[in-house]
């Protein structure tokens, strides 16, 4: 069965999600079990309820690894998705909500499994009780909001790594581009045609809301295809792969034309609210470029080198080509084998705006 890279993205984000609870779990269990004898002036590590601290580790740890299997699936898959046009504060405050009844849900269940042998109320259940014994008595309230609080830190994490996108996030974290390096990449500009008189037809409103729904459109084809999403420059997206996802199953030549479907399949959809569908060219390009983090206040990863200028340089003339597609000698001799499916068309060799250096181009059809 084939999972697409989206998905696998997704499912990884869960399990990193149930990995992180299930942790903080056992973290919070030693937390718990941490006593001071006065007497003796010592440390004393003793669970509750006579349970062994192995044990109480790992009753701790059911609790996170149920929110990870059934609770973790909605966030990443549903939530997130139907949330994502929302303000922060509105994002923030439904996922704390979701949190607040699914970690009650677990610690009734957890604390009625393993900690009361008999039902606390007797045989008279009453809300009021349920209250007492579930949220405002203190060993419950202290568990409720620390795991509130791993919840709030759980969505920021999300909000940031979708800043970031898909892999930066974790590079990010490691310092992987603290040193700048070199890395040998392949780059896929992409720029809408006519974005200025579409903007004075339009006007500015409109013609952002045609910009923000393209880019929604072609993000799936981005992922599925191991594009990274660089950068987005006004109407310009810039997409990025290491070499070897870039040139398996020539992903990089193959995003353009899933790209291009994708948005005839939705041309409806443009017609109806926009009254035009949007039309694009894109050059690629491989090469080695500098990357590292950059910034004082605003960090960010950031790609450096003259594969950025001559992609861009190729995109420029595009715009003033039949052709849709532009890719460079370079990158049309590495990719082995060619898809059957498109035509490749020599243009030969070609002075790019401000390169000293002639450049062998190819069309891509």
């Amino acid at each position: 069965m084939h999972i697409s890279a989206k998905a696998r993205i997704q499912w990884t984000t869960v399990a990193y999600m149930t990995g992180f609870w299930c942790v903080i779990g056992a973290l919070l269990a030693l937390h718990k079990s941490v006593n001071y004898d006065p007497t003796s002036g010592e440390i004393l590590f003793i669970a509750p309820k006579g349970y062994s601290i192995p044990k109480f580790i790992l009753i701790n740890m059911i609790g996170p690894f149920l929110a990870g299997i059934f609770a973790a699936p909605l966030i990443v898959f549903y939530l997130k998705e139907k949330l994502k046009t929302k303000s922060y504060l509105t994002f923030i405050g439904i996922m704390g909500l979701y949190f607040f009844l699914v970690i009650l849900l677990l610690n009734t269940i957890i604390s009625l499994v393993f900690y009361y042998q008999e039902r606390p109320w007797g045989t008279n259940f009453s809300v009021s009780n349920f209250v007492s014994y579930f949220l405002l008595e203190p060993y419950a309230l202290r568990n409720l909001l620390s795991w509130l609080l791993v919840g709030f830190i759980t969505v920021t994490m999300l909000q940031i790594a979708d800043k970031y996108g898909p892999g930066v996030f974790n590079k990010f974290i490691l310092g992987k581009y603290y040193h700048p390096k070199e890395e040998e990449r392949i780059f896929m500009f992409l720029d809408l045609n006519n974005s200025t008189a579409l903007a004075e037809r339009l006007g500015n409103l409109d013609f952002f809301k045609l910009l923000s729904a393209y880019f929604a459109d072609i993000t799936d084809c981005i992922i599925d295809r191991d594009g990274e999403i660089y950068q987005y420059v006004g109407d310009e997206v810039v997409v990025s792969w290491t070499i070897e996802r870039g040139l398996r199953q020539a992903n990089c030549i193959q995003c353009f034309f899933d790209i291009r479907e994708e948005v005839d399949k939705r041309s409806a959809f443009y017609q109806a609210q926009f009254g035009v569908v949007p039309e694009f060219k894109g050059g690629i390009h491989l090469g080695k470029a500098i990357v590292g983090e950059i910034g004082i206040i605003k960090k960010d990863i950031v790609y450096s080198g003259d594969i950025l200028n001559t992609t861009a340089r190729i995109l420029e003339l595009s715009k003033h080509h039949e052709h849709k597609l532009i890719i460079t000698k370079a990158l049309y001799q590495r990719l082995t084998p060619k898809p059957e499916e498109y035509n490749f068309h020599c243009l030969g060799e070609v002075n790019l705006r401000g390169k000293d250096v002639h450049l062998e181009l190819w069309t891509v059809s």
